[in-house]
């Protein structure tokens, strides 16, 4: 953000406090969202929101353009963990079961946090290196595995569909 956008501290603390706040409101609106459109499709269009949101945000910087597609991504994010959170909670068939398949999917998503900024460093020093878009590589990278498992949670919800049918 300082070398592209001539971002400070100061602003990266704002937009950063501001994603905050939007996906606690997000989240909190969650039950609402879900209940117009159900789980399954929250969670796809909320993978769709992150993927678009990070994809956009690397290549357009302009502001307010940018935070915008920023904000689309967070929003994004906060309603596919919450809706994935609560497929994965439905899907399990006991307490015991659900207790471990939430366990499992909070350690993915701990064992995400370690390796991605890893990774991601390296990409971004990557595609400076390189010509077109610098910095964009490990962003256009997340966004092409996010639209890429978006219909999943659809998928999943058509052979629920099936299942219930035979």
């Amino acid at each position: 953000a300082p070398r592209f956008l001539g971002f400070t501290q100061a602003h990266l603390s704002a937009t950063y406090s501001a994603a905050a706040i939007l996906m606690v409101a997000t989240q909190m609106l969650f039950p609402r969202v879900e209940a117009k459109v159900g789980a399954h499709r929250a969670c796809s269009l909320g993978i769709l929101a992150a993927g678009m949101g990070i994809g956009g945000l690397s290549l357009v910087r302009v502001q307010p353009l940018h935070s915008t597609l920023y904000m689309l991504n967070r929003m994004g994010a906060a309603v596919a963990d919450t809706s994935t959170a609560t497929l994965v909670a439905r899907s399990s068939d006991s307490k015991d079961t659900r207790s471990r398949n939430l366990a499992l999917l909070t350690s993915t998503r701990a064992a995400a946090r370690i390796v991605t900024p890893l990774l991601s460093g390296k990409m971004f020093e990557w595609s400076c290196a390189g010509v077109g878009f610098p910095g964009v590589l490990p962003f256009a990278t997340a966004a092409c595995f996010a639209l890429a498992v978006a219909p999943l949670p659809m998928l999943l919800l058509r052979a629920e569909d099936r299942e219930r049918a035979t």
